[in-house]
Order: structure tokens, then sequence, then C-alpha cells
């Protein structure tokens, strides 16, 4: 059994789930694996309820979360009672007995190592509820304070409206708890997430990658449409591809903060946006997407200067069509403006 407070992701299985959460406990999983998984550890659940109860907060927290789960139909209310539940949780702070075997683990690592600080919901997730990307998660965390506030925010998020809400459609009354997992940060290139069964059609003959430049969390948030590639199982044959519209990442700046990075702009060359959702450079579009125009009818708009446009898939017919009526629209508003189709100029349509 994991100790009260805090436990090292290394010495976590499955059957820590209720203290660990679901995120904390397959991340033990994985190091048993031998799967290289970046150091770190757990801030157990009841390192969230000890900061409650000391604080003397506990019972009025979880009488106005169940309030909260009657009162769905009243949207200002409602709204108003999650607020007040996260600042609630926040005013509350942390323990000393709590704050210092965080602090004590967390030294273990390092000289204010860079981390992610990541919610890790327990008793919640299952067959019926998933509560992915609902609660917080703070990147690129350097230094004792910033490492105690972002815990603490993880734990007032399990009380932000869109959480409470869905908890309340699944019809889920228990009072909540959070782990927070503290995980030591990589300085990704490129990062994604794998489904090893199809989120979408539920086949589990397959692996489904979903991937971007910089840190996942771009990925996970929703911030770009990722690259997607459906992998067999049994052979390891890229089923199908589809390359997404990347137009930033999130990188660690040089100060240790989040920096958003234009992944292709004016300085890479002129910016062309493809009608399939395919987003690059002239020189990527030679180097890496002319392969896909043998495959796929893709239509490019070049705006010379005027940064990046998304053009909505219109599917695979009129697109000669579609490249034209767009051409003209841009070009009444005084926009100069190139249309092609793989190695086809289009211009003249």
């Amino acid at each position: 059994m994991p100790s009260r407070y805090v436990e090292d992701i290394a010495d976590l299985r499955m059957a820590d789930a209720e203290e660990a959460g679901g995120k904390g406990a397959n991340m033990g999983e994985m190091v048993a694996a031998g799967l290289p998984v970046p150091p770190g550890f757990v801030v157990l659940r009841d390192s969230y309820l000890a900061a409650m109860q000391a604080a003397g907060v506990a019972d009025e927290l979880n009488a106005a979360h169940r309030d909260a789960l009657r009162s769905g139909g009243d949207q200002d209310r409602f709204t108003e009672m999650c607020e007040s539940m996260q600042a609630l949780v926040l005013k509350a702070g942390m323990s000393d007995d709590v704050r210092e075997r965080i602090l004590a683990s967390y030294r273990t690592m390092g000289s204010n190592v860079n981390v992610a600080v990541r919610s890790s919901a327990t008793g919640e997730d299952g067959a019926d509820a998933s509560f992915a990307g609902m609660n917080s998660t703070f990147t690129n965390i350097s230094g004792e304070e910033e490492l105690i506030d972002a815990v603490q925010r993880c734990w007032a998020s399990l009380f932000g409206a869109r959480v409470v809400s869905y908890r309340a459609s699944r019809g889920f009354t228990a009072d909540p708890a959070m782990a927070v997992v503290v995980q030591q940060m990589i300085a990704s290139e490129r990062s994604g997430v794998a489904f090893t069964a199809d989120p979408t059609t539920d086949a589990t003959d397959r692996v489904v990658v979903e991937g971007a430049f910089g840190q996942g969390e771009v990925v996970v948030s929703g911030s770009v449409e990722p690259d997607t590639y459906v992998v067999s199982k049994e052979t390891g044959e890229i089923l199908s591809r589809r390359i997404g519209f990347k137009q930033f990442k999130i990188v660690r700046g040089a100060d240790g903060t989040r920096l958003h990075t234009e992944v292709f702009g004016p300085a890479d060359g002129y910016p062309i946006v493809l009608a399939h959702g395919f987003t690059c450079t002239q020189q990527v579009w030679r180097e890496q997407i002319a392969d896909l125009s043998r495959d796929h009818r893709v239509v490019a708009i070049d705006l010379p200067g005027q940064g990046f446009t998304r053009i909505a898939d219109p599917g695979r017919c009129g697109l000669a069509e579609m490249a034209a009526d767009i051409a003209a629209l841009l070009i009444r508003q005084g926009i100069q403006v190139t249309v092609s189709s793989g190695d086809k100029d289009l211009s003249q349509l």
C-alpha cells in the first residue's frame, strides 16, 4: 500500500488507483513494463482530504458540491457555486504536513527541477465516464512555491463548472477527491497520445496515434489539429494517416515559462493552406506533402504575407470550383492570390 500523502510513480500499480488516480497508477504500470517514463511522484488523494480537513472546510465543500449537482437548471447560480467552491479550496491552502511531504519528494528530483503538475482524479474515470482533459494540468513549473500553487490549483479544478456538470450528467454523487502527478518535464520536439483502441469505432485491432510539435498539451487541449495515424497492431502497418493543422507549438521558453511558437510562418516562406486540412510552407509542401497529392485531390491557397487561413475540407469533389470561388472572394478584398492544385496552376480559373 502507498504511504498516506506522497508516493514515487515507480512504486504504484493499478491496485493503487483509488489513492493515486488512474493517471498515476497507469504510470506506475508503465514503469513496471520497462517503458521510459520520466521520474516523478504522485500527491495522493489523502493529501487533498487532509488539507481540506485541516482547514475546516471539508464538510462545507462537500455540501456545496451536492447542492451544485442539483442546480444545473439555473446556469448562473451553478457557475457561481462552482467558482465559490474553487475559491474555498484555494483559500484552504495546504496543511504543513502535506506541504513538507510534497516538497521533500520534489527536492529528491534535484534543485528546482522543471516539472509538469497534472490532475489525476480518483474514483471517477471508468467504462461509462472519462474526465480526461477536464481537470487542470500545469507545465513548466519550477521552484517550491510554484509547485505548491500548482497542486492547489489542480485540487480546485475538481469544482470547475464543466467538471461538475459532467459529474451531474453521469449521476455521480460521491464527494470528489484529487490526486496530483508531479513529473519531470521533457523538452519534447514532438508529442502525442496513443489510443490502444480506436476511440471512434472501438476497434481493438489497431492503435490510433495523434501527434503534434512541441509539448503534448496542444493535442490534449485541442489547441491544434494533430496528425492522426491508424496503425495495425498485428503488422505495424500504417492503415491511414491524416496531416492536421498545427499552426503553433508550445515549448519551454528561456525564462522557464510556456512559450507559443509559430511552427510555420512568414520566415519559412509564404504560407500555404490546403483544402484537406494540411497546412505547411512551400518548402514543406515539396518535401513532405507532395506524395499525398498523388492520392488526394488537394487544392492549395497561397496568401503571400497574409498569415494562415484555414479552409474547411470540401470533400473529394468540386475542388477546382471551390478554389476559384475562394480566389475570387479574396481578390475582391484586395488580396493577391495564387491558387494551385499539386503542380497544376489554377490561377486563371
